[in-house]
């Protein structure tokens, strides 16, 4: 089981925080070039090893997406300055291909495992990612623009109430 956050700015970097099987002394935290929301339609993969032998993961992955530019306009608007993150030089995708840069955590174990699975889970499996990302986007924007043209009716509410002879306080104080 993987406990995976993702925070990506701007549709193009990525803030990984992995936690295998919720293990603080394997957690890492890296810089991706990847977009992750193309991860968020699927919460298991398979990875195949060196040896043939076949490991199955469970993801549960915390999403965050963040507009840099929105940001920094919203924060304008209330006097403030923008503090965004310090993002390292991280390769081109298209040039280069899934790439990662590790800030912070255990280098070595589980955590590093995860990140370069699921980097070469993209890497084999990117295009299908990005089109089912697409098509969840569509969908989503159907149903939306369906409920505002056709909002759904409440039920009418029925309250009842009954009214009491006597309240039961004053019934006590006659004995």
């Amino acid at each position: 089981m993987l406990f995976v956050s993702a925070t990506v700015y701007d549709k193009t970097a990525t803030l990984l925080r992995i936690h295998p099987s919720g293990d603080a002394k394997h957690q890492i935290t890296a810089w991706s070039n990847l977009d992750f929301t193309c991860f968020s339609g699927f919460s298991t993969f398979r990875v195949t090893g060196q040896d043939g032998e076949f490991t199955d993961y469970g993801m549960l992955m915390g999403l965050g997406i963040i507009d840099t530019g929105r940001m920094r306009e919203a924060m304008e608007l209330h006097g403030l300055e923008y503090d965004g993150p310090t993002i390292p030089e991280l390769p081109d995708l298209v040039d280069a291909g899934p790439a990662f840069v590790v800030v912070g955590g255990n280098a070595e174990g589980m955590g590093m495992d995860t990140l370069k699975n699921l980097h070469d889970l993209y890497r084999n499996e990117g295009d299908r990612m990005q089109e089912a990302q697409v098509e969840r986007t569509r969908i989503r924007k159907e149903r939306i623009d369906f409920f505002l043209a056709n909002p759904p009716r409440p039920d009418d509410v029925t309250i009842s109430f009954w009214r009491r002879d006597k309240p039961q306080a004053d019934k006590d104080e006659g004995r």
